[in-house]
């Protein structure tokens, strides 16, 4: 390393983009799952969501099943609100009455005037137009936006889209789910009841069901981001192993001579290892910075954006766990390209490597 410093030190500076690129794909899938269990943590525990095309069962038949305290029938639908010709995609949530809503998932309602269609943050800067609302499964509406109701927790939930919430005899449609009140500890033996009452017809969803497809979410963005950064600094310990591989053959009198003055093997071979781990301190104390440096101006531009994206930045703080999988990553790939050349001097005889340098 002393006698090239230029190529060591271009070597440090590759891996540790490459942990850099690692650190900062870890984060990232920290971060999805961490903004995936807020969302989560919108639904209550207690509460199952039965939805169908159309409703999967009555509200009495839901009642009759063992456990259900309460039932509460909406409708979801996609649909386009349609104001001074530029077209909104919303998810329509109707309910009954919004008092159901609001005792039954915990959401802070902020009524307006509901005798037109209320809608939520960001479409809020329709309140007091005509707007025209385009719905699947029945003919368009022509309805005045006339107030806003904030429901925090169904925007959390449902935020791909919009989020408009309306009366039910509003929209001139047919309630297509329900949400069923139960004991926590009976959540299981409800929805295995729901599958067998609908014969499987029915999408039945619950916070502990929505976790469990969060997992599984959080497995498979670790492993694709530790696949990809992994391959990144593969791919710098290859050429370092190729390089110092390359070294031992080209200088094989000088390992041939230091075997003579009486090095063991073993000492030569742990010459090359611990070069490989002072590259690989090298290239984490270059690239754990970086990748904090980076990640604290993505929080900082999200922090401006708006409630979600503040969420998101809040997210992006990299765990310790994070940290420590890189550290282990990086340490373990170097290490294993450093034992190419590591073996090659060991096996190295000192008389033939002394031939071999005259």
């Amino acid at each position: 390393m002393l006698r090239r410093p230029a190529r060591a030190l271009l070597i440090a500076l590759a891996a540790g983009v490459a942990v850099s690129v690692l650190v900062t794909l870890l984060s990232l899938s920290d971060a999805t799952y961490r903004i995936l269990e807020k969302y989560l943590n919108a639904v209550k525990p207690n509460v199952i969501l039965v939805v169908g095309p159309v409703l999967p069962l009555s509200p009495s038949q839901a009642l009759q099943l063992p456990h259900v305290e309460k039932v509460v029938e909406f409708l979801i639908t996609d649909a386009y609100l349609n104001c001074t010709g530029r077209y909104y995609y919303v998810l329509i949530i109707g309910y009954p009455s919004f008092e159901e809503l609001e005792g039954l998932i915990d959401v802070e309602v902020l009524r307006g005037s509901v005798e037109g269609l209320a809608v939520a943050e960001p479409v809020e800067e329709l309140y007091g137009r005509r707007c025209r609302l385009e719905l699947p499964f029945a003919e368009p509406l022509e309805i005045n936006v006339t107030g806003v109701i904030r429901a925090p927790a169904l925007e959390e939930v449902l935020s791909k889209s919009k989020l408009a919430i309306a009366p039910i005899s509003e929209l001139g449609a047919e309630p297509n789910a329900l949400a069923l009140e139960v004991p926590p500890d009976k959540l299981d033996a409800v929805i295995e009841a729901v599958y067998e009452a609908t014969g499987g017809q029915a999408y039945v969803i619950s916070q502990r069901s929505l976790m469990r497809f969060g997992q599984v979410v959080m497995i498979a963005t670790k492993a694709l981001s530790l696949f990809v950064g992994s391959l990144t600094l593969l791919i710098v310990a290859t050429f370092v192993a190729v390089l110092s591989y390359v070294d031992v053959k080209g200088r094989a009198w000088e390992v041939g001579l230091l075997k003579a003055f009486g090095f063991t093997s073993r000492q030569i071979a742990l010459s090359y290892l611990l070069q490989s781990a002072i590259y690989s301190t090298a290239a984490l104390a270059l690239g754990v910075p970086a990748s904090l440096f980076l990640l604290d101006l993505a929080r900082g531009h999200l922090s401006s954006g708006g409630a979600r994206l503040a969420m998101m930045a809040e997210a992006l703080e990299p765990s310790f766990s994070s940290l420590l999988t890189a550290v282990a990553v990086t340490y373990v790939l170097m290490g294993v390209g450093a034992a190419l050349p590591a073996a090659a001097a060991y096996r190295m005889e000192a008389v033939e490597a002394l031939k071999e340098g005259e």
